[in-house]
């Protein structure tokens, strides 16, 4: 008997100690903490819960049981005021969010919160881990909706429940959420940390021959250190001349930098293209990052933008006509180039320069093209995590899903009429295919220049033409259907045909016009005329190429007209704005270019010129990580759009350079090592051609041609002598 007072009184001295140690810990917590985790936990307690329809749901099987038995623990631990339920509760998002009014239908929750925060909680169960899951909701009132069709709502669950177990539970209460009797669920998509836990094959392979380049790179600098400070000159000279010394010095990390870093711009170049061509891909990158980013804004932004409600300057045009820059460009610098050959090899172009010329186009434009397309289709998915990762309605994971299948296409630069993968790439694949008819057109000027002229004539006023008819019988009731036709490649045709015209011009005319009054006058005129063109094309609110305006489209949208809408305005504004670009480039070749010639000639934009290829591809990469990985809605405003594109252009330049370091800069090294082999090895060397100057030999001079046709040359020199600083021609006097 007193064994058993004994005992029972050590149990109660025991439950007093419990009870004074609670109560000591509970004193520490300051009242206003106390009466806030009152409350918080009373959400949980207070939650309306369907128990016979949850019992109902799970007797049938339409739910599973470690779905269930989580979820009632989940529910248990709340009302227990546990850590980890407590900070899953937080991580869902709200049934009612602010500015429900202006349209504002989407309330993620808190992403870091339920994935990290949640799984990281110390009295989280073993068997148990959160799984971030978003909802849309139908059935919201189309009063306040504001074109929103679903409401988005982010919810913490417990990871063993599958997609269509929240899809049932979601409405019983179990889960945390509080819907309107009218809502229902109309899609879920969980983040399973699982799907991305190990690497596919494709992944695996990508990730080796990164890393094998990496290791090609180390070597590479290694070897360079070691023959430069260890051996003597003569060995080093003798190891390099060899075929090992000769290969590795193609991936030298230090003299490909001080290639692409070069400055330096040899008299008698158009450096102008430098300027324009950095320009151009700042402004499609700019443009970009509006269109991307404005998808997972909220819903009352998104509107202002794609209706024009919004003060932004500069916007969807830009992105649109600055492609037609770059085609402009490369119809230049392809006609220039090759009639600069045409000229030395006295109008001798046989069916094998003609191979070789492609060939190298090939070479040159598809190594980094190559492999940005592995990391994007085989990496990319890894690169983040949100509430929008994986979203297979979003842009990028739809166009991953066709890179499995259609990547082939745009190995062989035929995407633009696929379109299902890497799907910027549109412009590679039109610049590529006009390159390829540009030998016969360029053989014509040179032969027969009245034929010649004719002929691009022609095809610049077809191009017209099929603009025009397509954008009138897409018109219904004062109305057009605007589709993606504008990647086709009879439609970007206009500006590469100006191009040619003016790079034949500038040629045949040495860059000299005579200086006289009227020369001066005509000038002035024609800069007058430029600058009016080029101002009312690119205001937004009076032209109708606007992407922001079908941002909102699955494929094409009705849109009304106004006074510049119509199919006779549409047909040539490409070409007029590529004319007043074209003017600028023959003003500033010629001497009158002035502050022009020297902004856009500054010598700084020459290694960035470099990277303006790499930089094109690269930047929707970022984009589309960055713009996936956002936790939040992102919210609009001028400052926020500028800051961003601006960070998203210095970002996508580093990764050009890289991306040249480790591809592109010793792609080009192997090419010309392979083709200086076949000179020194083949049994009957290409012919050299005398041009009264010196031996040109044909070989080189197709690789000289495509040089600077994908915007890596160091700029077009065209040989005419007295030029001033920044390359700009003395003007050359004629007299009357």
């Amino acid at each position: 008997m007193d064994a058993e007072l004994m005992m029972i009184a050590t149990l109660l001295c025991l439950l007093a100690n419990c009870r004074a140690t609670t109560d000591n810990t509970h004193a520490d917590l300051s009242p206003g903490y106390r009466e806030f985790r009152e409350h918080f936990y009373g959400l949980a307690q207070n939650k309306p819960i369907n128990w016979t329809m949850v019992e109902h749901l799970v007797h049938d099987g339409q739910v599973s049981r470690p779905c269930f038995k989580h979820s009632t623990k989940l529910h248990d631990d709340a009302t227990a005021f546990k850590t980890y339920a407590g900070r899953m509760l937080d991580s869902t998002g709200k049934t009612i969010p602010s500015g429900l009014f202006q349209g504002d239908w989407m309330d993620f929750g808190s992403y870091q919160g339920c994935t990290v925060d949640s799984n990281s909680a110390p009295d989280r169960p073993t068997d148990f881990r959160a799984t971030y899951c978003r909802l849309n909701w139908g059935g919201i009132p189309r009063e306040v909706a504001a074109g929103m069709k679903h409401y988005v709502q982010g919810v913490c669950v417990p990871n063993s429940c599958t997609d269509v177990d929240v899809t049932r539970l979601a409405s019983t209460g179990l889960l945390g959420l509080k819907p309107m009797a009218s809502w229902h669920v109309e899609g879920v998509l969980c983040q399973r940390e699982e799907d991305y836990a190990t690497y596919s094959n494709n992944a695996v392979t990508a990730i080796f021959v990164t890393a094998a380049i990496l290791l090609l790179l180390v070597i590479s600098a290694l070897y360079e250190f070691i023959i430069t400070t260890c051996l003597s000159e003569k060995t080093r000279r003798d190891l390099e001349e060899g075929k090992a010394g000769r290969f590795l010095r193609c991936f030298s990390v230090y003299n490909n930098t001080k290639k692409l870093l070069d400055t330096h711009q040899p008299p008698g170049q158009l450096s102008t293209l430098h300027g324009i061509r950095v320009i151009s891909c700042m402004l499609i990158i700019y443009g970009h990052t509006i269109v991307m980013q404005v998808s997972v804004a909220n819903m009352v932004d998104r509107q202002r933008v794609i209706t024009w409600e919004t003060s932004f300057p500069l916007y969807g045009n830009h992105l649109d006509l600055a492609a037609d820059a770059f085609f402009l460009l490369s119809g230049l610098t392809t006609s220039y180039q090759f009639l600069k050959h045409l000229k030395r090899a006295g109008g001798i172009f046989t069916w094998k320069d003609l191979g070789m010329c492609y060939i190298h186009r090939y070479a040159r434009v598809t190594p980094v093209y190559a492999f940005l397309l592995m990391i994007y289709a085989c990496l990319f998915v890894y690169m983040g995590t949100g509430p929008n990762w994986a979203d297979p309605t979003l842009k990028a994971m739809t166009e991953l899903q066709g890179c499995s299948t259609s990547f082939w296409t745009n190995l062989l630069y035929i995407n633009n009429y696929f379109n299902k993968c890497f799907k910027w790439a549109w412009f590679l694949a039109v610049d590529m295919q006009l390159f390829i008819v540009s030998p016969g057109i360029v053989l014509l000027l040179y032969r027969t220049p009245k034929r010649g002229i004719v002929l691009t004539l022609v095809l610049l006023v077809s191009s017209w033409v099929i603009n025009a008819v397509r954008y009138h019988t897409q018109q219904e009731d004062g109305a057009f259907t605007v589709t993606y036709h504008n990647r086709d490649t009879i439609i970007r045709l206009g500006p590469y045909m100006i191009g040619m015209l003016l790079g034949y011009l500038l040629l045949q005319t040495n860059r000299a016009v005579p200086d006289t009054r009227k020369t001066k006058v005509l000038m002035l005129l024609g800069w007058m005329v430029c600058s009016a063109v080029s101002i009312l094309i690119t205001i937004p609110k009076f032209t109708f190429c606007t992407y922001g305006m079908v941002l909102q489209s699955e494929g094409s949208i009705r849109i009304k007209t106004t006074t510049f809408d119509n199919p006779g305005w549409m047909a040539f504004y490409r070409s007029l704005f590529a004319t007043s670009v074209a003017w600028l480039v023959y003003a500033c070749s010629v001497g009158y270019g002035g502050l022009m010639t020297e902004f856009l000639s500054w010598r700084g934009w020459a290694p960035l010129s470099r990277l303006s290829y790499a930089a094109y591809l690269v930047h929707p990469i970022i984009l589309h990580a960055y713009t996936m990985s956002q936790k939040t809605v992102l919210f609009f405003s001028v400052a926020n759009w500028v800051v961003s594109a601006l960070g998203i252009i210095c970002l996508a330049f580093l990764c050009a350079f890289a991306a040249s370091l480790m591809v592109e800069m010793p792609c080009m090294g192997m090419e010309q090592l392979i083709l200086s082999r076949g000179r020194q090895s083949g049994s009957k060397p290409a012919p050299p051609v005398n041009d009264g100057k010196r031996k040109y030999n044909t070989v080189e001079a197709v690789q000289d041609m495509g040089q600077a046709t994908n915007g890596r040359a160091g700029g077009l020199s065209t040989g005419v002598k007295g030029t001033t600083v920044n390359g700009e021609p003395s003007v050359q006097k004629k007299e009357n």
